[in-house]
């Protein structure tokens, strides 16, 4: 190998062990290449990749030869002058096995970019929406996350990430252009909520964060959690539903948060044929789906204090199709026998909030709306409309063209069911 590697190796090769114990002398899924009648051959990303490679297990292995073609930039530009060093400013290693010494350093770089970007792709996670989650919402989560904790770039990680996604056609929606500023999710987003949510939920916060600071175990930190979502009186704690619809400016308070999250606060909720709350008999049924905080330190020394809340809403979508054969959604209505009987879907809308617990400010509201955010205003008669653009996503993928390929439909799995809810155990629903 000789240090390249782009050359094929086993780094470059999933599934090797599963390959190999069902007979087969390479991998399952190969990330940056394969073997044709003895010989390598290296695969070349296309701008139609992210388009055409629809089936689920393609675009595994599309998101694996992307992190890898970064992998591999980055271990190019921090080994650079080693090279030129062993090869006299040349650059090509001459035949012959290099020397041990150089084998080390490589080995050592080559460690040291695997654990940066095993850090990078893992801490994304925190900045995705919790539901239709694509490449262009990673790419952006992974480049806003790196940048908010490690704030020099010396050796362009974040530029070959964007370059390794751009090759192969993932572009986020409502960016621009590729750059690290623009892919980047700002407080400026979100400057419609005026900063009132944010002082309504400092409370909770402050509360949630001081009480689990003493909690010793997961089991605890669990009950405690729920406690703070859903409320505790015996224990004289204000779950979030209240801060939402029982304080003072509860109305003010419903529209905020529609702006802010996207979600349905408000009384429009059963337009939507959104379940009314079981928990709390009033208002809109919530799903919170994770409330967590989050603490790391960069390697500058700088601390990020944050908490992240997951919120996850759900309604009941009527179908039917026009004369020209056109999807037609509607609000589901329980009582109706021709909704009974008829074609239906379940429509998901998300945000992911994160909060900054040192200044207690709203960052970020990573959204994915239930009702089409184009027209907001803080009306108290505004007539909200129904993400007809994500839901037609939604129903292709679920029951229509792309189930088969996004591995949703099938015998053993029913249409309706996002393949991911199958992993899950149940969120706290208000």
């Amino acid at each position: 190998m000789k240090g390249d590697l782009e050359t094929e190796n086993m780094l470059g090769k999933l599934a090797v062990e599963f390959g190999q114990s069902i007979g087969e002398s390479h991998s399952l899924r190969d990330a940056i290449g394969r073997s044709e009648n003895g010989k390598w051959i290296p695969q070349t990303p296309t701008t139609t990749d992210y388009e055409n490679n629809l089936e689920c297990h393609e675009r595994g292995a599309l998101l694996v030869s992307a992190v890898f073609d970064a992998f591999i930039a980055i271990y190019k530009g921090r080994t650079a002058d080693l090279v030129r060093l062993a090869t006299g400013g040349s650059g090509i290693v001459p035949p012959g096995e290099i020397h041990p010494d150089l084998v080390t350093r490589l080995a050592n770089e080559a460690s040291k970019v695997a654990s940066h970007l095993t850090n990078m792709c893992v801490r994304a996670l925190d900045y995705c929406p919790p539901v239709d989650l694509n490449y262009g919402d990673y790419l952006r989560a992974l480049i806003t996350a790196d940048k908010e904790l490690v704030s020099d770039d010396p050796y362009h990680y974040r530029i070959a990430f964007i370059n390794a996604f751009r090759k192969r056609g993932i572009f986020p929606d409502g960016v621009p252009n590729l750059s690290v500023d623009t892919l980047c999710y700002n407080q400026q987003d979100n400057e419609e909520d005026k900063g009132q949510v944010h002082k309504k939920i400092a409370l909770f916060l402050r509360a949630y964060k001081e009480k689990l600071a003493y909690v010793p175990d997961r089991e605890s930190i669990f009950n405690e959690t729920r406690d703070f979502i859903i409320g505790d009186r015996s224990k004289n704690i204000t779950g979030l539903h209240d801060y939402i619809f029982n304080s003072d400016g509860a109305s003010t308070n419903a529209i905020q948060f529609e702006n802010l999250t996207g979600l349905v606060f408000s009384d429009q909720y059963k337009d939507f044929g959104i379940r009314t709350s079981k928990t709390f008999k009033k208002g809109p049924s919530i799903e919170i789906h994770s409330l967590r905080i989050h603490n790391r330190t960069g390697p500058n020394g700088n601390l990020q204090n944050q908490i992240i809340m997951t919120l996850m809403q759900q309604c009941k979508v009527a179908v039917t199709r026009d004369q020209n054969g056109v999807e037609v959604f509607s609000k589901f209505r329980y009582g109706n026998k021709t909704d009974q009987a008829g074609e239906s879907m379940i429509f998901r809308g998300g945000c992911t909030l994160i909060f900054d617990l040192d200044d207690l400010t709203l960052r970020h509201a990573i959204r994915k709306p239930i009702f089409d955010m184009r027209h907001l205003s803080n009306n108290k008669n505004r007539k909200l409309k129904f993400n007809e653009k994500r839901m037609l996503m939604q129903y292709r993928c679920q029951n229509g063209d792309l189930a088969d390929k996004m591995a949703f439909a099938g015998e053993m799995h029913d249409p309706s069911e996002p393949f991911a809810f199958i992993h899950r155990k149940n969120s706290p629903i208000l």
